[in-house]
């Protein structure tokens, strides 16, 4: 059986479509504080990506220059290098098997 990846917003229906009883839920959540292991910066500037991804549209463009200023690992600002940054996430993982 092939494994697929699914982004936040193509999930909606996918659990309906699942076996009964082949559907498990996981939650996860943590926090980290500075200053970062490279994994932890790394994973952190991906999670970053994960949530803004597009996010351009949303925004006014005073907002959309201030996240940049923010949220960008090449801007003097990145929030990451603040040295009283701390962090906390939380991620939600669903796994089924697909009938048909």
């Amino acid at each position: 059986m092939e494994a697929r990846t699914v982004s936040a917003a193509g999930h909606v229906g996918l659990v309906s479509s699942c076996r009964q009883g082949d559907v498990t839920a996981q939650k996860f959540a943590g926090d980290v504080c500075v200053p970062f292991s490279d994994d932890i910066r790394s994973t952190l500037t991906a999670l970053l990506d994960m949530r803004w991804v597009d996010v351009q549209s949303e925004l006014s463009e005073g907002d959309w220059v201030e996240f940049q200023r923010l949220c960008l690992p090449e801007s003097p600002d990145f929030i990451m290098d603040l040295l009283d940054y701390y962090a906390f996430f939380t991620y939600s993982m669903f796994r089924g098997q697909v009938r048909g």
